[in-house]
C-alpha cells in the first residue's frame, strides 16, 4: 500500500506486485587460491560453496595427485588432503568445481609441492656389553624414506672401536676393549643423508676381566753370530692390563748385555771373541709383580776363521769432463792389528791412487775433456796373510762441452768513403786437437762482407758509402763440433764518421737607427758541399725583441730590426748559417738613438645613454708609443658605475642603473702613463625614467618525478622597482604544497603515491606588490611516471650435497606489481641445470662430480618482465662434501714359476680416483724377498730365491687409500720356485781355528751337502802330519783326526775340498795352532809378570778373551779361573807365597777336543 498526506487528510493505493520466476542460478565456488604443502607434510583444504536458490551444490574435484584424497560433506563444504611423499617435488593443478546438476562454478588451484628432505631413520641398538679382551660386533641398519645414500658415524668412540660402513644403509660397530678399558661408553651413533640424520645414544658396559699375565712380543728365539760379529736384538713385552713390568735375564754369555729402552723394552746384544764358538742358552722372565712369563732364547756362535778385510761399500761416482773427483777408500782386517795394504787392481788413465797407510786410501781422477764413459776401478785391500778382497767402483765421467771463445781484432771506427778491415778469432778450450769450428756473421751493415778462413778465423771488410754515417753494429758466431754443439757470439758497434766541410757566411757591418725605425741588412752564405742552408739568429747573446730573420732557401736573406720606444743603445746581433752539422757566425753592430718619453692616446669616447633597468658596457682603449700599458680611470661618474683597467692599455665601463636614478652625468674619463704624461676626455651619461613595471617570474622548465618520490624546486620571482612581488601557485595536485617565503622565493614541493601517475598542469604567479593587476605567470607541466617495483627471490639455503649425489630445490620470487618475474641462474656451476617454470618458480639441480668438493656460491637472479634493469639476486652458498674412493690396484699375474738363482720383480701400482697417492703394502713376503713403496703410487717386489727356497708362496699385494686407511684393494698372487739344477756343493759350517796342546786330540768332523745329490767326495790337498789321519766316508762325511806332540809345536793349515759329479767344488780351510804353555801366563807372552795379573783382571770385567789353554789363567792349579789366582799371583810376587804348579798335557786342562759339523742357525 502506498499513500500521500498533508497531515491532516490522505490518500493510499493497493498496489500488487508479481515477482517472477527467475530460473535456475548456478551455485558460487568460494575462492580458494594457490595453495603450497612440504613434502612429507599434509596439505587441508576446506572447500566451500553456496546457491542463491537455497540448494547445496555438490562440490568435485579433478587431477588429484597420488596420496592425495578428496571428500564432499554434501553440506556445501568438502575437504581436500593431500599427504605428498619425498619424491612429489613440483606443481599440480587440481581442479574443483560447485554444481547444482545444472549449472557450476569452478576454480583451478595450483598446488606447489616444495622438496623436504626426509631424515632416515635408524634400526633400535639397545644397550650392549662386552668382557675385556673380548670383541663386540654391533651391526647397524638405516632406512631412508627418499632411498638417499646413508652415511654412518659414530661420537664419543672409545679406543680399540672403529665403524665400518657398508655403503648400502647398513654398517657395523666393531670394539675390541683392552684389559683396561672396564666401564661404561655411551656412543652416539647417528645415520644421516647428509641433510637430515638420526641417532641412538648406545650405552656400551665393558665388564673386568681380571689379571692378565704378562706377554712376549713373538720374535725368533734362535739365532746364530760368527765369532767376532755382532749380535742385536729388541725383546719387547706388554701386559694388557697396562701394569709396570721389569725385566730378570739369566745365564747370560760372556761378552753379552741387555739395555732397557724403555720398562717394556730391552735390547740384547753379543759380540762373542774369537774363541766363543759354541751353543748358549738363555731365558728372560718378565713380571706383573703378580705373574710372570720366560722366553728361552738359544744362540750359535760361528767359528770365524780367517777373515779377509772388509771394504767400506762405495756408491758409484760421477765427474764431469775437466772437474776432478777424489774420494776415499777405507778396508778393515777384523783378524789382525796392522791395517790391509790397500792398491788398484786396473790403473786409469789421469788418475792415481795413494795408500795412506791406515786402513784409507785416496784415489784422485782428473779426466780430460775425451774421457766420457763409465769406467769400473777395482781396488784391492791385502792382509798381513796375503788374503785379499776386492772392491769395485764404477766411475762414471759426463761429457762436458765448452762453448768455444770468439774474439773481434781490429778498430770499430771507420770514416765515409774508406775501408775497415778485421779479423774475428775463434778458440775452443776442449778441444786441443783443433777440431773444426764455424764461423758466420748473424748481422751485418750494409756494403760489409765477411768470409770464413776455415783455420778458426774470419775476415770482415766494410766499406761504407757516403749516406752510412750513424751507428752500426756486427754480431758474429761461432758453433763447435761438440755433443751437444754449443754456440758463442760477439756484437761490434761500428761508428761511421762524416767528414763534413762549414759553411761560409758573409761579414756584417755596423748600423745606426732611431727608435721606431726599421732597420734591412742583406744576408749571403754558401756550403763547399753545396748542402741545403739553414739562417738563423744566432741564441748567442740572445737577440733583441723586433728582431727577425727571413731566409730566401737559397743561402740568401734578410735581417731586420725594428727598434720601439723603450729600446735603445747598441745592439749586438749574431747571425748563423748552418749546414745541419756546423755553423759559421756573423755579428751586426746596431746603435739604437733614444727619443724620450711619449704622450699616451686616449682614444674617443661617445656620449652615453639608457633608460633605467638597462645596463651599458663600453669598452675604452688606449696606447702609449713607449710600450708602457697607460692606466685608465673615470672622474664623476654614477653610483654603481663600474670601471675596470685591464693593465692592457684598455678598461671596461659598466653602469645598471636602478629605476630611481633617472639624469644626467658629466664624467671625465683619463689615460695615464708612468711619467704622469695623460690624455682626457669628458662624456655625457643621460638615464632616461622608466615608470612602474611588471614583475619577473623566472622560469620554470617541466619536471618529471617517480611514484613515491619526492619532487622539490624553488620559484624565483623579481621586481625591477625593487619591491617583493607575491609568489602563488594554483591547481596543486593531491600530495603537493607551496609556500612564498615573501623573499622573491616560492618552494613546491611533491610527494606522488604508486597511484598518481600522470601530467599535472600548475599554473605559478608573480603578483606586483603594488599592482595586484600586474602579474607574470607560467604554466608548468609535471609528469609523475610509473615506478616499476623491485622482484623479490625468497630466502634459500643452505644446502649440503655428497659428491657424485644431487641436489635439487625450488626457486622463489614473487613482483608487487604481479607479474611472473624472469628466474635465472646467474653464475656458472659445473654440473649444475636451472630450468624457469615461468611462474615465478624455478628449478635448480646439481649433480658435483668427485672434484667438486668445497663451498660454492650460486647466485639466481629475478629480473622484471617490464624492466630487465630491476632485478633482486640471492646468493646460496652450497656445502659439497667431499667422497672418499678406493683406490684401484692394477692386475698383477696370478701365477708365476722361477727358478732357484734367479730374480723375479714386479712392479705394483695402483691409481686412487681422488687423485691422492695410496699406500702400496706387500703381505707374506717370502725369505730373500723385499718390497719397496715408492711413494709415487708404484712399488716394487723384488724376489731372489736361492736353493733353500723352493716351494710354493702366497703373497697379498694391496694399496691403502691415504686418506682412510679402512679402504683398500689387494691382490694374492702364487709364486713357485722350482730348483734350478747344476748346484755346486757346500761345507756345513765347522770351526776352522783350533789351538791344541801336545798330546790333546782333535777330532774334526766334516759334513757337505749338494742340492742335486748326495754323490760327494771330499779330499784334502795340503801335505798332513805323520800323525793326522783324513778319512772320507762317502756321501759328502770326512773325518780328520790328530794329536800331536811336542815336536808339533806351530801353526798348520789345511785344506779341503769336496767335488760332485759335475766338478763343482766348494773349499773348507782349518787353522791349528799347537802350543806348550806356562802356568800363571794369563797373557800367553812366555813370562809371569804383573801384565798377567792385569789381564786377568780385565777378563773378569770381560774385555779380554779368556786365557787358553785355561791352564795358563788358573795360576794355583785347582782347575778353575777366579779370583784367587790373582791372588795367588800377587803373594808369588811379593815373595809371599810359591811359584805356580808346572802346566803339562795332563791335569784340568781339556785334552781331547771333538768338533762336530753344526747347522748354521737362522732367526725362526
Amino acid at each position: 500500500m502506498f499513500f500521500a498526506s498533508d497531515g491532516e487528510f490522505a490518500d493510499s493505493e493497493y498496489v500488487e506486485i508479481t515477482v517472477n520466476e527467475y530460473g535456475n542460478v548456478a551455485p558460487v565456488l568460494d575462492s580458494i587460491g594457490s595453495q603450497f604443502v612440504d613434502e612429507g607434510d599434509t596439505l587441508s583444504v576446506v572447500v566451500t560453496s553456496s546457491d542463491a536458490d537455497g540448494t547445496i551444490p555438490d562440490i568435485f574435484a579433478e587431477n588429484l595427485p597420488e596420496n592425495a584424497t578428496f571428500i564432499d560433506n554434501h553440506d556445501g563444504t568438502a575437504l581436500f588432503e593431500f599427504l605428498p611423499n619425498y619424491y612429489q617435488a613440483g606443481i599440480y593443478t587440481v581442479l574443483f568445481y560447485a554444481s547444482d546438476g545444472l549449472e557450476a562454478d569452478s576454480e583451478y588451484v595450483e598446488i606447489t609441492v616444495f622438496d623436504y628432505n626426509g631424515p632416515p631413520e635408524l634400526s633400535y641398538i639397545g644397550p650392549q656389553s662386552v668382557v675385556e679382551g673380548d670383541s663386540l660386533g654391533i651391526p647397524l641398519l638405516a632406512v631412508d624414506p627418499e632411498s638417499d645414500s646413508i652415511y654412518f658415524s659414530a661420537l664419543n668412540m672409545p679406543e680399540n672401536s672403529y665403524l665400518i660402513d657398508n655403503g648400502d644403509g647398513s654398517g657395523i660397530f666393531n670394539f675390541l676393549p683392552s684389559y683396561t678399558q672396564s666401564g661404561v661408553y655411551n656412543v652416539v651413533i647417528f645415520a644421516s643423508d647428509s641433510i637430515g640424520s638420526d641417532s641412538e645414544n648406545v650405552e656400551i658396559t665393558v665388564l673386568e676381566a681380571g689379571n692378565q699375565p704378562p706377554q712376549f712380543v713373538p720374535i725368533d728365539t734362535i739365532y746364530s753370530v760368527v765369532e767376532g760379529d755382532s749380535l742385536g736384538f729388541l725383546i719387547i713385552a706388554y701386559d694388557v692390563d697396562s701394569d709396570s713390568l721389569t725385566f730378570e735375564f739369566s745365564s747370560l754369555p760372556f761378552y753379552s748385555g741387555y739395555v732397557m729402552l724403555s720398562p717394556d723394552t730391552a735390547l740384547f746384544y753379543f759380540t762373542p771373541s774369537f774363541d766363543q764358538a759354541g751353543s748358549y742358552q738363555f731365558w728372560v722372565t718378565v713380571n706383573d709383580c703378580d705373574l710372570f712369563t720366560r722366553q728361552d732364547f738359544y744362540v750359535d756362535v760361528i767359528e770365524a776363521g780367517n777373515q779377509p778385510p772388509i771394504f767400506d761399500p762405495i756408491d758409484p761416482q760421477t765427474v764431469y769432463e775437466g772437474d776432478t773427483l777424489s774420494f776415499t777408500v777405507s778396508a778393515i782386517d777384523l783378524d789382525g792389528t796392522i791395517p790391509p795394504v790397500l792398491s788398484v787392481a786396473n790403473p786409469q788413465p789421469h788418475a792415481e791412487f795413494l795408500d795412506n797407510g791406515d786402513g784409507t786410501g785416496t784415489y784422485t781422477y782428473l779426466p780430460d775433456y775425451f774421457d766420457s764413459g763409465i769406467d769400473t776401478v777395482i781396488f784391492m785391500a791385502t792382509d798381513s796373510d796375503s788374503l785379499q778382497s776386492t772392491l769395485e767402483v764404477e766411475i762414471i765421467t759426463l761429457e762436458f762441452n765448452v762453448a768455444p771463445s770468439i774474439y773481434y781484432i781490429g778498430d770499430s771506427v771507420v770514416v765515409e768513403g774508406h775501408t775497415l778491415m778485421a779479423t774475428v778469432e775463434a778458440y775452443d778450450s776442449t778441444d786441443s786437437d783443433g777440431g773444426p769450428l764455424y764461423l758466420s756473421a748473424q748481422y751485418l751493415p750494409p756494403n760489409s762482407q765477411f768470409v770464413d778462413n776455415g783455420d778458426h778465423t774470419g775476415t770482415f771488410t766494410f766499406t761504407p758509402d757516403f749516406d752510412q754515417t750513424g751507428l752500426d753494429s756486427s754480431m758474429f758466431v761461432v758453433v763447435d763440433d761438440g755433443q751437444p754443439p754449443l754456440s758463442n757470439s760477439i756484437v761490434v758497434h761500428l761508428e761511421i764518421r762524416n767528414e763534413n766541410r762549414p759553411p761560409n757566411l758573409e761579414p756584417l757591418g755596423s748600423y745606426e737607427i732611431d727608435q721606431a725605425e726599421t732597420l734591412t741588412v742583406a744576408l749571403s752564405a754558401t756550403d763547399p758541399d753545396g748542402d741545403t742552408l739553414i739562417l738563423r739568429l744566432a741564441e748567442n747573446p740572445t737577440p733583441p725583441a723586433n728582431c727577425y730573420i727571413t731566409d730566401n732557401g737559397d743561402g740568401t736573406g734578410q735581417l731586420v730590426f725594428a727598434p720601439d720606444y723603450t729600446q735603445e743603445g747598441i745592439f749586438i746581433i749574431n747571425v748563423e748559417a748552418f749546414d745541419m752539422l756546423d755553423s759559421d757566425f756573423e755579428a751586426a753592430f746596431i746603435f739604437v738613438n733614444d727619443l724620450g718619453n711619449q704622450v699616451p692616446t686616449l682614444y674617443p669616447i661617445d656620449d652615453m645613454s639608457l633608460v633605467e633597468g638597462d645596463t651599458i658596457e663600453v669598452l675604452i682603449t688606449s696606447s702609449d708609443p713607449d710600450s708602457t700599458p697607460p692606466a685608465i680611470v673615470v672622474e664623476d661618474a654614477p653610483n654603481r658605475a663600474e670601471l675596470t683597467d685591464h693593465g692592457d692599455g684598455t678598461a671596461t665601463f659598466y653602469y645598471d642603473p636602478l629605476f630611481n636614478e633617472a639624469g644626467t652625468y658629466l664624467m671625465l674619463f683619463m689615460a695615464v702613463d708612468p711619467d704622469g704624461a695623460a690624455d682626457s676626455q669628458y662624456v655625457n651619461l643621460e638615464v632616461i625614467e622608466s615608470g612602474n613595471h611588471m614583475p619577473y617570474l623566472g622560469f620554470i622548465s617541466d619536471r618529471t618525478v617517480d611514484e613515491n618520490d619526492t619532487l622539490i624546486f624553488n620559484v624565483f620571482s623579481d621586481d625591477p622597482d625593487s619591491t617583493v612581488p607575491y609568489i602563488a601557485a594554483e591547481d596543486l595536485p593531491e600530495n603537493a604544497s607551496f609556500i612564498d617565503h615573501r623573499t622573491g622565493v616560492g618552494t613546491f614541493s611533491f610527494l606522488p603515491s604508486y597511484f598518481q601517475e600522470g601530467v599535472y598542469t600548475i599554473l605559478f604567479k608573480a603578483i606586483d606588490f603594488e599592482d595586484s593587476s600586474m602579474v607574470d605567470s607560467q604554466f608548468v607541466n609535471i609528469t609523475v611516471n610509473n615506478v616499476n617495483q623491485i622482484p623479490v627471490i625468497d630466502s634459500l639455503g643452505p644446502f649440503y650435497v655428497d659428491e657424485g649425489d644431487s641436489l635439487g630445490f625450488l626457486v622463489t620470487a614473487f613482483d608487487p606489481d604481479s607479474t611472473y618475474p624472469i628466474l635465472e641462474q646467474e653464475s656458472y656451476l659445473l654440473n649444475s641445470a636451472f630450468f624457469d617454470s615461468g611462474n615465478g618458480v624455478g628449478y635448480f639441480s646439481f649433480e658435483p662430480n668427485y672434484f667438486q668438493s668445497g663451498v660454492r656460491n650460486v647466485i639466481f637472479s629475478a629480473t622484471d618482465v617490464e624492466d630487465s634493469t630491476a632485478y633482486d639476486d640471492m646468493f646460496v652458498r652450497i656445502f659439497i662434501i667431499d667422497v672418499n674412493r678406493p683406490p684401484v690396484l692394477d692386475s698383477i699375474p696370478a701365477d708365476t714359476t722361477i727358478q732357484d738363482g734367479t730374480n723375479l720383480i714386479y712392479t705394483i701400482s695402483a691409481e686412487d680416483p681422488d687423485s691422492v697417492i695410496p699406500v702400496l703394502f706387500a703381505h707374506n713376503l717370502p725369505p730373500q724377498s723385499s718390497f719397496t713403496d715408492h711413494g709415487d703410487g708404484t712399488g716394487t717386489f723384488d724376489f731372489n730365491p736361492g736353493i733353500g727356497d723352493l716351494g710354493e708362496y702366497f703373497v697379498t699385494f694391496g694399496a691403502i687409500d691415504a686418506i682412510n686407511p679402512s679402504v683398500a684393494d689387494s691382490q694374492t698372487v702364487r709364486i713357485e720356485v722350482v730348483s734350478l739344477g747344476m748346484h755346486p756343493p757346500q761345507f756345513l759350517p765347522v770351526e776352522t781355528e783350533y789351538r791344541l796342546q801336545p798330546d790333546s786330540l782333535l777330532i774334526v768332523l766334516m759334513q757337505a751337502v749338494d742340492a742335486d745329490g748326495p754323490e760327494l767326495v771330499i779330499s784334502c790337498i795340503d801335505v798332513l802330519p805323520e800323525s793326522a789321519v783324513f778319512v772320507d766316508s762317502g756321501s759328502g762325511i770326512a773325518t780328520f783326526s790328530w794329536q800331536p806332540d811336542e815336536s808339533d809345536e806351530g801353526s798348520y793349515n789345511f785344506r779341503f775340498v769336496v767335488t760332485d759329479p759335475t766338478d763343482l767344488t766348494d773349499t773348507l780351510a782349518i787353522e791349528i795352532d799347537v802350543i806348550t804353555w806356562i802356568r800363571g801366563d794369563a797373557n800367553g807372552d812366555g813370562n809371569l809378570s804383573g801384565a798377567d795379573v792385569i789381564y786377568l783382571v780385565s777378563y773378569f770385567k770381560g774385555q779380554v778373551p779368556r786365557p787358553f789353554p785355561e791352564g795358563r789363567g788358573d795360576a794355583n792349579g785347582d782347575g778353575n779361573i777366579l779370583g784367587n789366582d790373582v791372588v795367588y799371583l800377587v803373594m808369588y810376587f811379593k815373595g809371599q807365597g810359591p811359584p805356580p804348579p808346572p802346566g803339562d798335557s795332563g791335569g784340568s786342562d781339556v785334552d781331547d777336543v771333538t768338533i762336530n759339523v753344526k747347522s748354521r742357525g737362522v732367526g725362526r
